[in-house]
């Protein structure tokens, strides 16, 4: 059955491509440019430009407080799009002026090196576009045209990746990398208002002050979360700055950002399945625990095969990306791999308790786990160093696993996890024989290529999915070459009543 005669199959698959495809573009070109940093900069100058990052995108996490209640609510009624747009952006344009503000008084006070704030004065400049970038983002997600995400995250990326070496070759150091990036901010706010204007309406001046008001009483929870995201987001990083200095950043950054790579999948699929979701729960509950399943599945097929391959091989992947310096990041990798299936689950999680109305469960879910992993990082920095942080992020992840987990399923709601996952252990623990065994021997290319031969063989031997998924998988692969010309394909999720 498909949802309102459209192809749920293939826009979730879309979507999903498309943000990934940005979300892939943005991580590696961070990866290219950390890998030039690390070499000209050395630990201390990764730190710096890691710490500036990190606060910035703690701070305009406080910009987010519309995007998971836009789509939501906007995919019900597309009509009122210009009408969310306009209200939806007076209220991030607020917030985004009271954390500038605010972050330019604190940074006097945080104890810094002087590259370092100065660094953060200047970023504090990129609040206001990335503002902005959020709300016409939920416009992009909700018309279902991630497409345009896509082409202006890769313009953006590769071009400030670009400029940001030409600015190291030419000897300039970490502030200028910064100002690139504020600069760039400016760049994608333009590119996304441009698409909008074309591809999906025109704005116009639109104010209702009963609307306002509502929207604002309804974004209670989410701003909840929200600021809980801005102040506890990162925690391990700032907690680790403030304790251990820019140089520890630097290596536990480094391993960070070679797991956060892969979280662009969870991510972009989540993303876009949300508003599907929310759209299908309207209509049938069981549908909606079906896809939150199904989900589940397909995510966890990827999760533990990554973080199991990524443990084994860590010793291996910190001196390909970063050369000799950083041998303290080994261990900090292979803690960090754990933190995948966590984050992988997690996704989909917290959206299904969105779509269900229950947004406080989530307020109160990343408050516990949120206090959790900063008092983890303040107890275990001083101890393990980095490794400390590495811990505290995997233990604040688990704790909201579990609660997430808990109030998912305290409703009735199939959510049979050992009966998804059991299989992508199995299979994952022994390709890890495999890599575990074949690594003195073997160079890194060889042992992946063999991992995944052994892994995609094991799912067949196991059975791991049904015939409904290969043929699901089949036909989303053919690009609906079988449908008639300017029509959809006829394949959606087996959702049954």
């Amino acid at each position: 059955m498909g949802l309102k005669n459209l192809n749920l199959a293939n826009r979730i698959f879309n979507n999903t491509l498309a943000l990934t495809i940005a979300s892939a573009g943005q991580l590696v070109g961070n990866i290219i440019l950390f890998f030039y940093l690390s070499r000209l900069l050395q630990a201390e100058g990764l730190g710096i430009y890691s710490t500036v990052i990190a606060i910035f995108h703690t701070v305009i996490l406080g910009c987010a407080v519309v995007n998971p209640y836009i789509p939501r609510e906007l995919s019900k009624d597309l009509s009122q799009t210009n009408r969310y747009l306009i209200h939806g952006g007076l209220i991030s344009a607020a917030i985004a002026l009271i954390l500038t503000i605010g972050l330019d008084l604190l940074v006097p006070f945080l104890g810094y090196l002087p590259q370092t704030e100065i660094g953060l004065y200047l970023i504090s400049l990129a609040i206001f576009p990335e503002a902005m970038n959020v709300v016409l983002f939920t416009m992009f997600i909700s018309h279902q045209k991630a497409k345009f995400i896509s082409f202006t995250s890769l313009v953006v990326i590769f071009g400030r990746i670009l400029i940001s070496l030409l600015a190291l070759y030419l000897g300039y150091g970490v502030t200028s990398l910064i100002i690139i990036y504020a600069g760039f901010s400016y760049l994608s706010l333009l590119l996304n208002f441009i698409f909008l204007r074309r591809f999906i309406l025109a704005p116009r001046w639109e104010f209702n002050f009963p609307f306002l008001t509502k929207m604002v009483l309804e974004l209670k929870y989410f701003a909840g979360t929200t600021i809980l995201n801005m102040l506890f987001s990162q925690s391990e990083v700032i907690v680790l700055s403030l304790i251990g200095g820019e140089t520890q950043v630097g290596f536990y950054s480094a391993a960070l950002k070679l797991v956060t790579v892969w979280a662009m999948l969870p991510t972009s699929y989540a993303t876009a399945i949300f508003p599907v979701l929310s759209s299908t729960y309207q209509e049938s509950r069981s549908r909606a625990v079906d896809l939150q399943n199904r989900s589940l599945k397909y995510l966890m097929a990827l999760a533990f095969p990554l973080a199991v391959g990524i443990c084994l091989t860590a010793s291996l992947i910190i001196p390909l990306f970063y050369g000799p310096g950083f041998e303290g990041s080994i261990f900090t990798l292979q803690l960090l791999a754990w933190y995948l299936p966590l984050a992988f689950c997690n996704m989909i999680l917290y959206r299904m308790l969105y779509v269900r109305g229950e947004q406080h469960i989530v307020f109160r879910i990343q408050f516990a786990s949120e206090i959790i992993q900063v008092v983890s990082a303040v107890v275990l920095i001083p101890i393990y160093d980095w490794n400390g942080a590495a811990i505290a992020l995997i233990l604040g992840n688990f704790s909201y696993s579990v609660l997430s987990i808990f109030f998912v399923a305290r409703d009735k709601s199939p959510l049979p996890l050992l009966q998804i996952s059991w299989r992508f252990i199995l299979a994952s623990s022994l390709m890890g024989a495999y890599v575990w065994i074949c690594t003195p021997v073997l160079n890194l290319f060889f042992l992946i290529a063999g991992a995944v031969v052994i892994y995609l063989a094991l799912l067949l031997i196991l059975r791991a999915f049904s015939n409904e998924d290969r043929l699901l998988f089949k036909r989303l692969l053919s690009f609906s070459k079988d449908s008639p010309p300017g029509q959809p394909s006829t394949v959606v999720f087996d959702i049954k009543e």
